[in-house]
Parts: C-alpha cells; structure tokens; sequence
C-alpha cells in the first residue's frame, strides 16, 4: 500500500536515482522494558503521531533487546524509506513533519520550531541530575520561555499545530507520569504559557486521536 506523501527520499537504482513510493518502516526503541539501556523516554513518539495525523501507512517496529537495538546504531529511531535509511531521530521527526504540514514555512517559524524541539530534548537530558522543581521549572523557563512568548500564538509557534506542541506535550506527560527522574511531577504547573498552550492542544481533535500511540 502506498503512502498519502506526495514525495519519498529517492533511492537507486542500477546507479540512477528515482523517486519512491515505497512504504514507511519506522523502528524504535521501546520505553516498556524495565531495562536500565532502555530507561530514556520514547523518542519516536512524535514522529509516530505525525505519521498517524497525516494518514501516513507504516510499518512499526519497536525493539526491545539492548543487543538488537546497538545493530541500528541510532538516536532515537530508524526510519527505511525506499532503500534508505535514516539514522536521526529529530531529522526524521523534521522530514516527516514538513511533508504532512506539522512544520512551519516560514524560515523564522522553521527555527524557532526547532530550538524549541532541541531545547526540550537537550532539558529531558539534564534534569536527570536534581529533584529540585523551582530550579528545574525556572531553568526551563529561562532557556524556552522567552522564545514561546516571541512566537507563539495559540500553540508554540504561531496558530498551527507543529512538532513543537507534540515534543511539549511529551515531555509534560512523561513528567505528569513521574517517568522522569528527578523531576517532579507537578513542575509544570506554574509554567504559565505552558498551561495555556497545552489547553489549546487538548482541544485539538487531531492531536487527541493520536495522544497514546
């Protein structure tokens, strides 16, 4: 079954590139197992709600054995797309998104977008080291929430739903959740714009078909 994106990454054939059509295959590491390797948060979350939110067929495979998952030798996720492999969780998270209209068009909106995206992945590696909230909250704030202000609107970036709002919402569930360690589960609750947006993505019907996948 082909896909609904109008272009694939081309792939080669007898030395020549074409495009593709071929069917999506996303592998990802599962943050079910009890395993110490495997204690880092689903990094393929966002990528998978895109993928459902723009109708996109593919195939999942989620790996739970440390061993296997080394053979990838990824960040976070793989995706195969007609011969080729991606190895980058956030570029693919990147690519997939601009093809299903979660990423913004604008070349200012584009790189807000993604300090936001690299700034909450870069917070979910530090805050490992302190249970101290007002800290952890204030930090967080200090690094992200100037940026929000300057360009947020309804969301984290202006009035559409983009990869942004997906890697927020992630990172407030998985602390909601106490999947965090060392911080504490009602942090974000003083985060003021934080509420407001995370409000409006909760009233988003596309956002909510796709919260627990």
């Amino acid at each position: 079954m082909s896909g609904v994106f109008p272009h694939r990454r081309l792939s080669q054939d007898g030395g020549e590139w074409h495009d593709t059509q071929a069917r999506l295959k996303l592998i990802y590491k599962s943050d079910k197992s009890d395993k110490k390797y495997f204690s880092k948060l689903d990094e393929a979350k966002s990528i998978r709600q895109v993928l459902f939110m723009a109708q996109e067929p593919f195939d999942p495979v989620e790996v739970h054995d440390e061993g296997e998952w080394k053979e990838y030798a990824s960040n976070g996720a793989c995706l195969e797309v007609g011969g080729y492999t991606m190895r980058q969780g956030i570029a693919i998270l990147r690519y997939v998104a601009k093809l299903a209209g979660f990423y913004p068009t604008d070349a200012y909106d584009a790189m807000a977008c993604d300090e936001i995206v690299y700034t909450i992945r870069e917070f979910r590696n530090k805050i490992k080291s302190t249970t101290r909230k007002s800290t952890k909250c204030s930090e967080f704030n200090q690094v992200i929430g100037d940026k929000i202000q300057e360009v947020s609107g309804k969301y984290c970036v202006g009035d559409h739903l983009t990869i942004a709002d997906l890697e927020m919402m992630a990172l407030w569930d998985y602390a909601a959740e106490g999947r965090i360690m060392g911080l504490d589960k009602e942090v974000f609750n003083d985060c003021g714009k934080f509420k407001d947006i995370r409000n409006a993505i909760l009233e988003n019907t596309s956002y909510l078909s796709v919260k627990d996948v």
